[in-house]
């Protein structure tokens, strides 16, 4: 569930495309957007060691913000 919820956000945010335009063109993926990747990385694992897990964990005061993730420059 929440691997889940942090694959939706990282996907809503773009990241995928930049992981793609790595891998096709060589182009680094910007340090802001892995950045953010990985603190995605660390709220899932983190999140995923509560127990009980909270009902609203789909919160977004749970997760990390990035509005500039869906901007491919």
């Amino acid at each position: 569930m929440v691997a889940r919820e942090g694959r939706r956000r990282l996907r809503e945010a773009g990241v995928e495309r930049y992981e793609a335009r790595e891998i096709l063109t060589g182009l680094p993926m910007p340090t802001t957007v892995r950045a953010f990747k990985v603190q995605m990385e660390f709220a899932v694992q983190a999140l995923s060691t509560l127990n009980p897990l909270p009902a609203d964990y789909m919160s977004d005061g749970y997760w990390p913000e990035y509005e500039g993730a869906t901007r491919i420059g």
